[in-house]
This record gives structure tokens, C-alpha cells and sequence, in this order.
């Protein structure tokens, strides 16, 4: 109960501008793995691994991350969607990836809400203290709780992060 009056708080804050949806290539056929990266900096682990995805298994890798990227042969380079149930739905729906990596502890409640109702596994790496995206602070009853929830798998830094 908790969880959904906090992500109905969290939710109404979001608004979109008109004419700022971003275009979205085609999705790939076969199999997708998504990674979503809070930073450029944070991409850089995300970028290897995407790599690795890429050229041994032949899997299509979607990076989403808010900052911009250099082009990297092969992988799909996408903003994050807005943090909203109704955005979130609209990007699942295109990309249905099979599974989203996430790095270091930039939490997107909606986004991930979502994600773990499509049985979509999800792993946190580089696990720092949870947080919500920039310009979204605030208390939301339940909110990270139930987003650190949908993870099966929770890669802490260090004894303090696993902590938080």
C-alpha cells in the first residue's frame, strides 16, 4: 500500500513538454538486454559489458542514459523515459527487453514498477546508496523500498552501500 501512494506522489510530479518525446529506432529482432546508465560517467563499465553482449552472444544492447554518448557501432543509444507509469508502459512496449541491467543506485520507481510486473529480470551493479533521479528528492512512502524490491540481484560497492 505504501508503495503505490508513494509512486502515485512521485508519479504526479513528472510532466512532459510537448514535443520533447524522443525518436525511437525500430527494435532490433531476437533477443535485447537493456542497460540504463544514470550518467556518462557511470556508462563506462555499462559500455564494456554492452561490448561483450554485442560481439560474443549477438544480443542487441539498449543503453539509455540522459547524458549523450559518443556512437558505438552496434548498440541502440536511447534517453531514459520519463519516470511515469504511463511512459514506462509505452517504452516496455517497444523494447521488451528480456533483461535490464542498472548501474550504481539511481532508482526509477516507476520504470522498474513496471519492468518486475513483465517479469523482466533486473540486476543494480556498482550498487551505490539508493536515490531517486535528479530533481526528483523527496519523501515518497515506500518509494525506494519497493524499487530496491524488483531487483534479483543487488551488486553493492562496499560494505556502506550494501548497507543503504
Amino acid at each position: 500500500m505504501a508503495l503505490k501512494l508513494g509512486l502515485t506522489l512521485y508519479s504526479l510530479g513528472q510532466r512532459r513538454e510537448a514535443g520533447a518525446e524522443p525518436a525511437r529506432p525500430a527494435r532490433p529482432p531476437g533477443r535485447l538486454a537493456w542497460l540504463n546508465a544514470p550518467s556518462a560517467a557511470s556508462a563506462r563499465g555499462l559500455l564494456q559489458l554492452a561490448h561483450r553482449l554485442i560481439e560474443e552472444d549477438g544480443v542487441a544492447v539498449l543503453l539509455t542514459c540522459p547524458d549523450a554518448l559518443p556512437p558505438v557501432e552496434g548498440l541502440i543509444l536511447q534517453p531514459p523515459p520519463l519516470d511515469t507509469p504511463a511512459e514506462a508502459r509505452v517504452f516496455l512496449d517497444h523494447w521488451r527487453p528480456e533483461v535490464g541491467v542498472f548501474s550504481e543506485g539511481e532508482l526509477r520507481p516507476a520504470l522498474l514498477q513496471e519492468a518486475a510486473s513483465r517479469h523482466v529480470p533486473l540486476a543494480l551493479v556498482d550498487a551505490r546508496a539508493p536515490r531517486l533521479p535528479r530533481d526528483r528528492d523527496g519523501w515518497f512512502p515506500g518509494l525506494v523500498r519497493g524499487a530496491l524490491a524488483g531487483f534479483s540481484h543487488i551488486g553493492a560497492l562496499d560494505e556502506a552501500a550494501a548497507r543503504a
